[in-house]
């Protein structure tokens, strides 16, 4: 008797729900299409990635091609036992102790390119496959647009 009562409420349930979506697809107009169809069509979240893509890589080409580089460096040492240096001469006679027990080396090197005729190459090519990408992200997006609006009136003659 228990799953009757289940299986009444499931029912409702699909009831509820099949009701509700008829009711969104029924207010749904061109406008409400058209957005709906930007925000989830994965051809144009695919364009959109590539756009993004395209920008990053100018901006990669730019910084690495034209901006200076800058390295750094740091080497530390510890002398377990250090070394000791014995003097022998007819005056004096000794040793000392040779080095440090601790050494700390820091380096920087700087490097700005002057000319380099493959940089401007690089640079307009990058900036040329970004404006590509970004027309063919348009591009997909009023072909999406269209298809859209040629369904939701096909819909609407039919109907």
């Amino acid at each position: 008797m228990w799953y009757m009562k289940k299986l009444f409420l499931i029912g409702i349930v699909l009831f509820a729900t099949a009701s509700a979506l008829s009711q969104e697809a029924i207010n749904l107009n061109l406008q409400k299409s058209i957005e709906y169809a930007l925000k989830n069509n994965n051809d144009l979240k695919i364009a959109s990635f590539q756009k993004q893509i395209a920008e990053e890589q100018v901006d990669e080409a730019f910084g690495s091609s034209l901006l200076p580089q800058i390295k750094g460096s740091a080497n530390y040492n510890r002398a377990l036992k250090r070394g000791i240096i014995i003097i022998e001469t007819p005056a004096f006679s000794g040793s000392f102790p040779a080095g440090t027990e601790n050494t700390l080396s820091l380096g920087a090197t700087l490097e700005q390119p002057l000319f380099t005729g493959a940089v401007f190459f690089a640079t307009s090519i990058a900036n040329t496959y970004a404006e590509i990408s970004e027309k063919s992200y348009y591009s997909t997006k009023a072909e999406l647009i269209k298809n859209v609006t040629k369904a939701y009136y096909s819909y609407l003659l039919s109907k």
